[in-house]
C-alpha cells in the first residue's frame, strides 16, 4: 500500500509517496486542523502553550501506527534540531519539513520512498 504525504498547506499536492509494508506511516502537520485562537493550530507545545512554527510537517515510519503518530507529534513540537535528535534515538525513518522548506530525512526514509 502506498501512502501519500500531503505537501504542507496544499489540499491536493503530494510531498512524497511512500510504499509501506509491515509498518505504519503517520504525519503531524499544523495546517490540518486550525484552532479557534488566531494563528494557532491543534498541536501545542506544552512548555509554552502555543503552536510551534519551526516544523510544517513531521512524518515517521515505525512498526505500529500508535508509535508513528506519537513520534511524529513529538518531533513536530520539539522542532527541527531537537526533533531529529529525538527521532534518531528511536531508530525510526522520518521526514521533517521545516518552516523554511528544508527537508530533513533519514537515509532509511529515502529508501522507503525511493528517492
Amino acid at each position: 500500500m502506498a501512502d501519500g504525504i500531503r505537501f504542507p498547506g496544499e489540499a491536493t499536492e503530494l510531498l512524497d509517496v511512500v510504499p509501506v509494508w509491515n509498518a505504519a506511516l503517520c504525519t503531524s502537520a499544523g495546517d490540518a486542523r486550525p484552532a479557534r485562537r488566531a494563528g494557532e493550530h491543534h498541536l501545542l507545545d506544552p512548555r509554552r502553550g502555543h503552536s510551534p512554527r519551526a516544523v510544517l510537517s513531521a512524518s515517521v515510519i515505525a512498526p505500529a501506527a500508535m508509535v508513528a503518530d506519537a513520534l511524529s507529534t513529538a518531533a513536530f513540537v520539539l522542532g527541527p534540531a531537537r526533533g531529529c535528535r529525538f527521532l534518531a534515538t528511536q531508530q525510526v525513518a522520518y521526514l521533517l519539513v521545516t518552516a523554511t522548506g528544508e527537508r530533513l530525512a533519514t537515509p532509511s526514509f529515502a529508501a522507503w520512498s525511493g528517492q
